[in-house]
């Protein structure tokens, strides 16, 4: 029960909901694009449309708690998150850019004082930057920086797309907007990929702790484990786990492919004109 335990807890839940809803997103407009299963992809494209706005919405309410809970708890992982090196003064939150390490300073583009804004409510308040630490206790920043903007760039890329789709409904033409459903199609991949991002966000800004403040990861080496044994098991584990991934997308395809059961629904039609 640490003290970034319930926003992390209801944050990963939430991008499990995404990983839920996209992926009745894709499939819904496969159908649709294909003339399949009209009917019931239209209303599970509906329902996939509601339940991925809702869980959008938490993620980026639950992932602005985490944010603020970690420049409490653990500034450095946030300096490194923003590429923030000044020791004590305001500063702006980056879209995107790349950090360069000999100057301390990131090139990209800029929101003045956003930063100080979204964390301690005030556009004036000061950040602790990378310098305010010890150099020994800094994360690999820009391998955090890219992580954590890529995470959020996908989840307001798959926000923008369900904006998109729901305004369109809401005009009753998004059976029209084939390009939308094709983007619709790959868009599945986008939450799991925000997922991993945001996991190595999250290993890669604690370093160099293992515990953080309490033990560094030099310290919790194994002096018993030979490291010929560390990398046998990380094979057999990649292997096991390519072989489920496999299965599971060789059972997920063929379940796409034969499609639903047959159900009594709404034509098509009716819903388009009952969505204008």
């Amino acid at each position: 029960m640490n003290p970034s335990f319930l926003s992390r807890l209801s944050h990963t839940i939430f991008g499990a909901w995404n990983a839920g809803a996209f992926l009745v997103l894709s499939v819904s407009a496969w159908y649709l694009l294909r003339r399949q299963h009209q009917e019931f992809a239209w209303l599970s494209l509906r329902f996939g449309l509601g339940f991925a706005a809702l869980s959008i919405a938490a993620s980026i309410i639950t992932g602005d708690a985490s944010a603020r809970e970690v420049a409490n708890d653990q500034p450095t992982k946030l300096a490194a998150m923003e590429g923030v090196f000044p020791a004590n003064q305001p500063e702006g939150l980056h879209l995107f850019g790349w950090v360069d390490m000999s100057a301390g300073k990131v090139y990209g583009v800029e929101i003045p004082h956003l930063l100080s804004l979204l964390t301690y409510h005030s556009l004036d308040a000061p950040v602790k930057g990378l310098e305010s630490f010890p150099q020994k206790d800094w994360p690999p920043v820009q391998a955090t920086f890219q992580c954590f903007h890529l995470m959020v760039g996908i989840g307001f890329a798959l926000a923008g797309l369900v904006m998109a789709a729901l305004f369109f409904w809401w005009r009753g033409t998004l059976l029209d907007q084939q390009w939308l459903l094709w983007l619709m199609v790959p868009s599945v991949l986008g939450p799991e990929l925000a997922g991993e991002f945001g996991w190595m966000t999250n290993e890669l800004g604690r370093q160099p702790w293992l515990v953080y403040r309490l033990l560094r990861t030099s310290e919790g080496v194994s002096h018993l484990a030979h490291p010929r044994d560390v990398w046998i098991s990380i094979v057999l584990f990649a292997l096991v786990y390519a072989l489920l991934l496999a299965l599971f997308l060789f059972l997920l395809n063929d379940k796409i492919q034969r499609g639903p059961v047959d159900l009594p629904l709404a034509p098509v039609e009716a819903g388009r004109r009952a969505s204008a």
